[in-house]
């Protein structure tokens, strides 16, 4: 998803918020034509206060209102959506009373709005938690684009971010990272296959072209993977325009989870070492790093007399 076409959930209950909040509701999973309406209707009365307000005046469906909770619809007014997700079934069962009862009268109405019992409940949501949430719940990300949460691993492994391939030459070999946007397999003059691929990163979109010879190997790659690392050849000509043709090309969550296993093998292995040290070159010095060369050890044999 690029930059800039977001929805942005915070203050999307509140009234004025445009039909790109409509938009991005009609794809919740679970979100009903009725509820949609609801809501619209009663934000155009008044501004939701809380999460109570807008649960007893637009009587949403239970999962409704638990996804929004979870992509964060009610951040600008609770931001702590462990702590809403721990009231709802409370507030849940609460309005079904209320509902069985004829309704509730004025007392009743007033006992719901009552300060809400706080949970204590001590999780903060990360980035990745709300990404995730996002994904699963509207098929976009509204917090971030996925690839921010691995910037320093990408950085290690040498990819270039898209806004930087119109600074560099013609014929430039270049290492990429993106997810798919859509990918096009046309058949071209030669009588060959040629795939056009377009990937997107943090900063926009760039494409990347896989020609005949390289679709044996890339194509299945392609066809089952999300998130891509390109290694090829950076075109950048007025006559060809801006693309990257392929030499390579990788599953990149594959590849992420191979070096982050690497990385915990290489730290398992540096900490095993430093106890090792500290064991076998513990005479007096606090490390076998800070020891002299030829102190003690019982691994080499000492001159007597």
């Amino acid at each position: 998803m690029a930059p800039g076409t977001c929805l942005c959930p915070e203050g999307a209950l509140e009234p004025g918020a445009g039909r790109a909040v409509r938009v991005g509701f009609s794809q919740l999973k679970q979100m009903s034509e009725r509820a949609l309406k609801k809501i619209e209707e009663e934000r155009r009365v008044a501004p939701f206060t809380s999460f109570e307000d807008f649960y007893l005046r637009t009587r949403v469906e239970y999962p409704v209102a638990e996804n929004l909770i979870r992509i964060g619809a009610f951040d600008s007014v609770e931001p702590d959506r462990t702590e809403l997700l721990w009231r709802l079934p409370l507030l849940h069962d609460r309005l079904s009373a209320l509902a069985s009862a004829g309704g509730g009268n004025s007392g009743q109405l007033r006992a719901f709005f009552a300060a809400p019992e706080q949970a204590g409940l001590e999780h903060e949501w990360t980035i990745e938690d709300r990404v995730r949430s996002e994904l699963e719940l509207l098929g976009l990300t509204v917090t971030c684009h996925p690839l921010a949460l691995y910037e320093p691993a990408l950085t290690r492994l040498g990819v270039t971010p898209s806004w930087q391939l119109p600074q560099l030459g013609d014929e430039v070999p270049v290492l990429v990272a993106g997810v798919y946007e859509r990918a096009q397999n046309p058949w071209m003059r030669s009588g060959k296959r040629t795939m056009f691929l377009t990937l997107e990163d943090a900063y926009g979109l760039f494409e990347c072209v896989l020609f005949e010879s390289r679709l044996p190997a890339c194509a299945p790659v392609v066809a089952r993977a999300t998130y891509f690392l390109v290694r090829g050849r950076l075109q950048n000509n007025r006559k060809r325009g801006l693309a990257i043709v392929v030499e390579d090309i990788w599953d990149l969550e594959e590849v992420l989870a191979e070096e982050a296993e690497r990385e915990g093998a290489v730290k398992i292995n540096q900490a095993a070492r430093e106890r090792r040290e500290e064991e076998v070159y513990a005479d007096g010095f606090v490390s076998g790093r800070k020891r002299p060369p030829g102190a003690g050890t019982a691994a080499i044999p000492k001159k007597v007399g």
